[in-house]
């Protein structure tokens, strides 16, 4: 295991207060990422260098890319949005009613099409009443898994059988058995597990071509490479302690994106505190898969 502080750059300097849920279009080359306490959605287009604020509104905490190319924005009281053309086109679920008092947080398509959506409680986050939620293409959706603390990163291994998934709160990566034919998730098993005075708290996670975990560590100010056996193999360190969350993109998907956060802001978070910074670790990434809600 290597511990290193790499060559980055500030891709964008926007001060977010909690930078989640990046997303790599492709199509547009440009990343996506939403300021989940700040309702707000920003893109940054490295062709261009140019960063902007593209949406103000309800609070939204993950986002996914639609196979036609738009984007499904999961906020709070269990809605789901489509984004087009730089603005809202509709909604695909008007409202969740056991998430009434509640918000969505890390998304993610699987190979299918479906979305899993993780779901929490704006407060009181000890007492475990996080769900995960599965939205099938037809537009239904059933809860499959409850008692969680902060569900957040979600990934699937390259062979489509095996889906990783973050508790924040307790701290861990678990690995399920998953059958994409379904989309049922099985056998549950503790993958990693994380002590929070060494190296923060699991957020966002994404893997790259070699089957590697990329996780951001918040309060850590760290992003850690996991081989698929487990071993941790980089420990890279940022100057931002709130390291939220990562995705691939950029040419060939050799960039790295790490969103941070400014909160809580009577800490010292690090001078690239709010930031989204860009680093090229050596793997490439992978194209996330699209959904296809609707479609």
């Amino acid at each position: 295991m290597t511990r290193e502080s790499p060559d980055f750059q500030i891709a964008a300097d926007l001060r977010c207060t909690v930078g989640e849920g990046p997303v790599w279009h492709p199509g547009e080359g440009r990343l996506y990422w939403t300021d989940i306490l700040s309702s707000r959605i920003y893109w940054h287009e490295p062709a261009s260098g140019e960063s902007r604020l593209c949406y103000e509104g309800r609070m939204v905490g993950g986002m996914t890319l639609q196979a036609d190319g738009s984007l499904l924005l999961f906020m709070d009281r269990g809605t789901v949005a489509v984004w087009r053309d730089g603005g809202i086109a509709g909604t695909l679920l008007d409202h969740i009613p056991a998430e009434a008092d509640r918000r969505f947080n890390d998304v993610i398509a699987d190979p299918e099409g479906r979305v899993f959506a993780g779901a929490m409680p704006f407060k009181d986050l000890e007492r475990k009443r996080g769900r995960l939620y599965r939205l099938d293409r037809d537009g239904s959706y059933e809860v499959v898994l409850e008692g969680i603390g902060i569900p957040n990163g979600m990934a699937f291994t390259s062979d489509r059988r095996s889906f990783y998934f973050i508790d924040s709160l307790d701290n861990v990566v678990w690995k399920f058995d998953y059958d994409p034919r379904t989309g049922a998730i099985g056998r549950r098993r503790d993958f990693l597990r994380f002590d929070p005075e060494l190296d923060g708290h699991a957020d966002g996670m994404t893997l790259d071509k070699e089957d590697n975990l990329w996780i951001a560590m918040a309060m850590g100010g760290k992003v850690l490479q996991f081989g698929a056996d487990g071993s941790r193999k980089r420990t890279i360190e940022l100057p931002a302690k709130f390291t939220a969350s990562v995705a691939f993109g950029g040419d060939g998907l050799s960039d790295l994106y790490v969103t941070t956060g400014t909160h809580p802001e009577d800490e010292d978070l690090g001078p690239a505190a709010g930031a989204v910074i860009v680093l090229r670790p050596g793997p490439a990434g992978v194209p996330e898969f699209r959904s296809r809600i609707g479609i």
